[in-house]
């Protein structure tokens, strides 16, 4: 049999910052982050998950 195993990495990172609302904190944190201002690296690794999928093959189809 064969298997496909899918790995997913999770970066994380807390930012604190000054805003009259929730709503205007992440629209401040999320401006920051699409103008590259907060890039998360290996030093925001917050742990990964492992998902398998078992792919068969039954009369020459493929079947996930």
């Amino acid at each position: 049999m064969k298997y496909s195993i899918k790995i997913e990495e999770e970066l994380a990172r807390i930012i604190n910052i000054e805003a009259d609302s929730e709503d205007e904190a992440i629209a401040l944190i999320e401006e920051m982050y699409n103008n590259e201002k907060i890039i998360l690296d290996s030093s925001d690794f917050a742990g990964h998950v492992m998902f398998t999928k078992l792919e068969q093959i039954i009369d020459n189809q493929l079947i996930i």
